[in-house]
């Protein structure tokens, strides 16, 4: 019998929206029918690092909000390194899942595919499909702000 297949995925998460609820599922499928999800999300220091702002909501409340996600598996959070944009390599490592997913517009998929290859896994990025018109989260940021001034 094939073993059940592990997808990663990994991102800030710092304020989930429907985007991320709907990427969850697509990644989740890569891994096809039984696949299992790990979610990793940065940590506070890694957001600030990357993002250049302190996460809206805190390391415990990104966790409760995943580990409740129906499609979400396994939740572990990435630890800011050296880069911040691998700062998920350490569960990773551990983990040791088949696939690596992203989105297609992710702007470090050249690393992430290399990264992927020296340890036996494949990189993988998906469109973003979604059933509603898509949110960021710096545009939520910017509605939040806005509707406060």
């Amino acid at each position: 019998m094939k073993s059940k297949k592990t997808v990663f995925v990994s991102g800030t998460y710092e304020l989930l929206h429907g985007g991320h609820v709907q990427f969850f599922k697509d990644a989740k499928a890569v891994g096809g029918p039984g696949a299992r999800l790990v979610v990793c999300y940065a940590d506070d220091a890694t957001v600030l690092a990357y993002k250049k702002r302190k996460a809206i909501l805190s390391e415990a409340h990104r966790r409760g909000i995943l580990e409740e996600l129906r499609t979400v598996d396994i939740v572990v959070m990435g630890r800011k390194m050296k880069d911040p944009i691998f700062d998920f390599v350490e569960a990773f490592d551990s983990i040791k899942p088949d696939f690596l997913v992203s989105t297609d517009d992710d702007k470090h998929a050249d690393r992430k595919k290399e990264f992927c290859e020296l340890r036996g896994a494949k990189y993988v990025q998906i469109r973003k499909s979604l059933d509603f018109t898509p949110i960021s989260t710096s545009e939520m940021r910017k509605r939040l702000l806005e509707s406060e001034s």
